[in-house]
């Protein structure tokens, strides 16, 4: 009986035990076989890495020339709008400096005007027939005593006329003013195209114009006086003060403009 059962097991360890060791062979193939692969892409995975790093390297050492190129490029183009810059600053102050030279220009025209108005072509009419009496800049003794000596000096120029002498204007021009004070009594300011004013004082007081009025060369304006409370009759005798100013308002020189 002992001896059958050992029979048994020994059949079934010679026929059951082949697929056994197989299937333990089996397993072990598997398990290398699933090693190695773990094994490989592990390999493969560190070989994906070194290649991503050596690429990204290689991208930023390409990536240098360029940026550095265009940092170049941005550097060039700060020195050339400098330049530009600076060559435009040039051009303006040049440009300035032209238009002074322009103004210069017309203020020494303008001064060459009021030096000498016949040279320039402005010639005005005489306001009436009548000889100066006193010159442009000639001091005047308004008062003289033991104690003291008092001498003046008059705008414009003395024409010697009888007291209701008509007096014309010079020009055509526009009626600026209308007045009277104590040097030059009654009076009539006529503003011109050229700039130039003419005034004409010591007039009596009817006058036949009024401001704002526009007159023609040779129109009747007012009549000689005697209405000067400095200037009187019998220092400088019966005139027209004859004065002209400048644009700027300067007295000047009637001599300038008129054939006297």
């Amino acid at each position: 009986m002992n001896s059958n059962n050992s029979d048994k097991v020994k059949n079934f360890f010679r026929k059951e035990g082949f697929y056994f060791v197989l299937f333990i062979c089996l397993c072990v193939i598997a398990t290398v076989a699933v090693f190695t692969i773990n094994r490989n892409s592990t390999a493969n995975k560190d070989n994906s890495v070194e290649e991503n790093l050596s690429l990204n390297v290689e991208e930023n050492t390409s990536l240098e020339p360029s940026e550095s190129a265009n940092n170049e490029k941005i550097q060039n183009a700060e020195r050339v709008e400098n330049a530009s810059s600076n060559v435009t600053d040039n051009e303006v102050a040049e440009g300035e400096t032209t238009d002074v030279s322009e103004f210069a220009d017309v203020a020494e025209s303008e001064d060459a005007a009021v030096m000498s108005g016949s040279e320039n072509g402005i010639i005005f009419s005489l306001p009436l027939e009548a000889t100066v009496s006193r010159s442009f800049g000639e001091m005047i003794e308004v008062k003289k005593t033991d104690e003291e000596q008092i001498i003046m000096t008059r705008r414009g120029v003395d024409l010697q006329a009888p007291v209701g002498s008509v007096v014309k204007c010079a020009a055509e021009g526009q009626v600026q003013e209308v007045g009277s004070n104590s040097e030059d009594g009654n009076y009539i300011v006529v503003a011109h195209a050229n700039g130039l004013k003419t005034k004409y004082a010591n007039l009596d007081p009817e006058v036949y114009v009024s401001e704002g009025d526009m007159v023609t060369e040779g129109q009747e304006i007012g009549i000689i006086g005697n209405s000067s409370l400095v200037f009187t009759s019998d220092i400088c005798g019966d005139v027209l003060n004859l004065q002209v100013e400048d644009a700027n308002g300067k007295s000047v020189d009637p001599s300038s403009y008129f054939n006297f």
